[in-house]
């Protein structure tokens, strides 16, 4: 394939409107969360009534009211990964359909983040349904000073990084997996739709499993190359601190009239919407942009980093970047 000119940004046209996704994509969503909701609810009813279990019997096993086991098994209400395994525990369910009921269970999930509440701004996205917002968003503009987002994230360094978090169970980490994977389809949708600045400090700092973090580079810079995303770096000792902007995602919306919307991707706070604030955010990150390496030098970096972790000589260099935040 080609190379782009060194630090030369090749210009793509704005997506027409036609070809953005629409409410319509969210409600789609929803309404396939509800079928799966509804099969699963089915199974278990099922095992319970293969275990000669009335739902009061099962509803004092599980230590909950019988309308609970009633509006499960009708797919009016949802159900956690651990109590789906104990109802199918107590139905003597085979080891095939445990795997079948996680896995329903992570399909139902909505995809969360800390907000609650109406649509925002006009868009269909509502309930903290994160995927939503991405599918409906006309361009995403990430801006990452520690780590990497987890649009970008390989499934081996997403899943070094669940697994840190000991608190989590093998059925939460999987749901977890799947959520952020799930999640990675708006990369495919529409080429150059994600525009992302990442920091040379960061991507120094990366700790973990050596074979995962040079898979993870080379994964970024694949993506960069086939024009899935567009890559920036901040380097270390660029002109602007980088102390006081947390990492965010910026949604543009899809059509006019509606609010941009500016989620903070590592504080749990509610998202910011509404023309001065979304456009403080941009104006930051355009900032950012400026004074990144852009294009192919970009992806240079990221490859040879790559090259340099896999001899072991990266590392952290210090420099008047700042700190990388949470």
């Amino acid at each position: 394939m080609r190379r782009r000119q060194r630090g030369v940004k090749r210009q793509v046209p704005a997506p027409a409107v036609t070809a953005r996704p629409t409410t319509k994509e969210a409600a789609r969503l929803t309404g396939d969360r509800a079928d799966v909701q509804r099969h699963l609810g089915e199974i278990l009813q099922k095992l319970r009534l293969s275990a000669n279990l009335s739902g009061r019997s099962l509803a004092a096993i599980l230590g909950c009211d019988q309308s609970r086991i009633s509006r499960i098994e009708s797919g009016q209400t949802k159900i956690s990964d651990p109590e789906a395994q104990r109802w199918a525990r107590e139905t003597g369910a085979s080891t095939e359909d445990r795997a079948e009921i996680s896995a329903l269970v992570c399909k139902a999930a909505p995809l969360q983040i800390s907000w609650r509440g109406a649509p925002i701004g006009g868009w269909g996205a509502r309930q903290g349904d994160l995927s939503a917002l991405e599918s409906e968003a006309q361009r995403i503009l990430v801006w990452h000073r520690s780590g990497i987002p987890d649009l970008l994230q390989s499934s081996s360094y997403m899943l070094q990084g669940v697994q840190i978090e000991s608190q989590y169970s093998k059925q939460s980490t999987a749901a977890r997996m799947f959520a952020k994977v799930s999640r990675q389809r708006v990369i495919y949708e529409q080429s150059s739709r994600l525009e992302v600045i990442l920091t040379e400090r960061a991507l120094r700092g990366l700790s973990g499993n050596q074979r995962v973090l040079v898979d993870q580079l080379i994964w970024i810079g694949s993506l960069a190359k086939q024009d899935r995303l567009t890559l920036d770096v901040y380097p270390i000792g660029g002109p602007l601190s980088i102390n006081d902007a947390p990492s965010v995602a910026i949604h543009l919306a899809p059509q006019s009239g509606m609010e941009d919307v500016v989620v903070h991707t590592e504080l749990k706070e509610s998202p910011e919407s509404g023309p001065e604030s979304t456009q403080r955010h941009i104006d930051r990150f355009r900032a950012y942009q400026r004074h990144s390496w852009r294009g192919d030098q970009a992806v240079e970096f990221v490859e040879s980093l790559a090259r340099e972790m896999s001899r072991g000589e990266s590392g952290d260099t210090g420099g008047d970047g700042g700190h990388d935040g949470a």
